[in-house]
């Protein structure tokens, strides 16, 4: 994972803006606090995947939430990032673990996709269309750090699949295997 001192902002919420190019940024929103504003996200038209991703890593029971992202066709390519991080109350245990995320993440794709060629082509497939970078996050008097996922891929089922598996490490399996209890005891 690469780590950088800034990538794309460092204090959530930020404001909207105009960039030169026109392109309208709708600024932080965060959508656990108000859920009814992933409407504006015009990045996620046209992709019901990717929105039920934002969904889904949002939903009010979940440890981690996302910042931003963009989405879209370049040079045949469908490109795009996700910017995203445990939640501001998490547990400093699990705050630590973000610089390993990457990691975590491919071993998880070990582990559930079936051995044989499927798991053979898979695990290189998804680290080559897909790049890890953390950077320092401020969000809610939290400091910490934020995970950007970026991707690239030719068709559009490529991305989808990688976005789904992120998904299900986020929402369920990372929760499921690496949450703290009650008690402070991992479980």
């Amino acid at each position: 994972m690469q780590h950088l001192k800034r990538h794309n902002f460092v204090i959530f919420p930020y404001r909207p803006c105009e960039h030169g190019d026109g392109e309208f940024n709708n600024g932080g929103i965060d959508l656990i606090r108000e859920p009814h504003r992933i409407t504006e996200l015009h990045e996620l038209h046209g992709y019901p995947w990717f929105k039920e991703f934002f969904t889904k890593v949002n939903a009010s029971e979940g440890l981690f939430m996302t910042f931003g992202c963009a989405i879209g066709i370049l040079d045949e390519f469908l490109c795009g990032y996700i910017d995203f991080s445990l939640r501001p109350n998490s547990d400093i245990r699990l705050r630590r673990q973000l610089a390993s995320m990457d990691d975590m993440f491919i071993a998880y794709l070990n582990h559930s996709i079936p051995d044989g060629e499927m798991r053979r082509k898979s695990i290189p497939y998804a680290q080559q269309i897909s790049e890890w970078k953390i950077s320092p996050l401020e969000i809610h008097g939290h400091t910490y750090a934020k995970l950007n996922l970026t991707f690239h891929a030719r068709q559009e089922e490529g991305v989808k699949w990688l976005i789904e598996h992120l998904q299900f490490f986020l929402t369920k399996y990372f929760l499921r295997n690496h949450s703290l209890s009650q008690s402070g005891k991992c479980t």
